[in-house]
């Protein structure tokens, strides 16, 4: 199976298709304070260069406001488009799009020079970075089961496979981790793709029953220290907790811990 010589981690964070910024479904309710209400947009999140992850973030308030560049206009919310640098922990504010009643567009606001901010502890960015880690795959995994990859042309027999079953799995923003195998400052990227695509990237037909849409979200990540052995692997985030990993040639089902 030939994969690209570089570490490979892909996620499949959702299916279907990209949810527009004012579709409910796609909405986490963050903090409920006084006359408003913040969400998570989870559909939003995407890891870009530099270790930055980005999400969008709505503001609903009880009452209308009037916007002061636009006379008679009121808004009734605000979508906040975020970065943040997961190293250091700052975050910013790149785009801000305000909405009447009626979810109709009212002002956008790009502000991509925007000065880089520290998180407080407790605060509300902060609040909105923890509740994005269930829709990503940072946390703890252990491997419930194994099987071969489909497609791929050098396939082993099941007797000769490593055995990776209760197998602990660590991916965090500092630090990747497959069983003894550890990766420090892996560096995250999303990219599209369908499954045909992603098979001729790949150079194998990969078939993954699990996914029912073609279209899926990918996550590459590298490791930037060479501690990992091989430099390739694959996840692909499934219901119920689980989640794929193509590693050493073999699809692992992984389960959080």
């Amino acid at each position: 199976m030939k994969i690209a010589p570089f570490l490979l981690i892909i996620v499949v964070l959702l299916s279907g298709v990209q949810a527009t910024a004012q579709q409910s479904s796609s909405w986490k309710r963050v903090y409920t304070g006084d006359g408003y209400v913040i969400d998570l947009n989870v559909m939003s999140l995407e890891f870009g260069s530099d270790q930055i992850l980005r999400a969008q973030i709505r503001t609903v308030l009880e009452k209308e406001e009037p916007i002061k560049d636009i006379p008679g206009a009121k808004s009734k919310s605000r979508v906040e488009q975020i970065e943040y640098k997961l190293r250091n922990g700052n975050y910013r504010i790149t785009e801000v799009m305000l909405f009447d009643s009626a979810d109709k567009p009212l002002q956008k606001q790009n502000a991509s020079a925007a000065i880089w901010k520290s998180l407080k502890s407790g605060g509300m960015m902060e609040r909105v970075l923890l509740a994005m880690r269930p829709a990503l795959p940072f946390g703890k995994w252990k491997v419930a089961s194994s099987r071969l990859v489909e497609g791929d042309n050098d396939k082993r027999p099941s007797e000769e496979l490593p055995n990776f079953i209760g197998a602990s799995v660590s991916l965090e923003a500092q630090l990747a981790k497959v069983d003894q195998s550890v990766c420090g400052n892996p560096a995250y990227k999303s990219e599209h793709f369908t499954l045909t695509e992603l098979s001729r990237r790949l150079g194998s037909d990969i078939k993954l029953p699990e996914v029912q849409s073609d279209s899926v979200d990918l996550i590459y990540v590298k490791c930037e220290n060479d501690g990992w052995e091989p430099p390739e692997s694959m996840l692909v985030k499934l219901p119920e907790g689980r989640m794929l990993m193509l590693w050493k040639g073999v699809f692992l089902t992984l389960r959080r811990t």
